[in-house]
């Protein structure tokens, strides 16, 4: 795990200029399991859960831990650019960069996961989505 993440890190860097004064402002990484992942996402109240099909990672920006399901697999591309999308989400916060949303940070997020898969010879699977985000803010 660790060496998939110094690869996106580099890859960040050179694709976004993006880096870090030291390894320990990292975040730290964790596996859970669903239900656990669930909890924590909702600070208990699963009731926000209705539209949350699997969670399989987030960035706690709070405590800079990023979550991973137990079921992530680090071959696999697509959970590949997952890991890519919550490092992108550590370094909207630790650069403070300011967006007028939520939706807009989680678009931006979005596009760096689709350039990871298709730097690493995949397609990119979040236009949909990314459409959709578009109506949720004023742009």
């Amino acid at each position: 795990m660790d060496n998939l993440i110094v690869i996106i890190l580099i890859w960040m860097q050179a694709t976004f200029g993006f880096s870090v004064d030291s390894t320990s402002e990292l975040p730290e990484v964790f596996f859970r399991s669903q239900e656990q992942l669930e909890y924590i996402y909702t600070n208990g109240d699963l009731t926000k859960l209705d539209s949350v099909l699997e969670l399989i990672a987030f960035y706690d920006s709070v405590n800079n831990i990023i979550y991973l399901n137990n079921n992530f697999d680090i071959d696999n591309p697509q959970h590949q650019s997952y890991l890519a999308h919550e490092l992108y989400h550590f370094f909207q916060f630790y650069y403070t960069i300011p967006y007028a949303c939520l939706a807009r940070r989680e678009r931006a997020a979005l596009v760096a996961d689709d350039m990871w898969l298709e730097h690493i010879g995949k397609k990119g699977d979040n236009n949909p989505l990314l459409m959709r985000l578009l109506k949720y803010c004023d742009y």
